[in-house]
């Protein structure tokens, strides 16, 4: 939602901001599920 109100408004670092965001959050649960991988094994 952040990205298309971004892109609407052109307002770029909003944009950046949005996908910086996203990576960080995909890569914490990235680091979570080979966690809890680990533990399981």
């Amino acid at each position: 939602y952040l990205i298309i109100y971004g892109s609407q408004v052109f307002k770029m670092d909003l944009v950046v901001m949005s996908i910086v965001i996203l990576c960080i959050v995909s890569a914490i649960l990235y680091q979570g599920i080979t966690i809890l991988e680990k533990k399981m094994k």
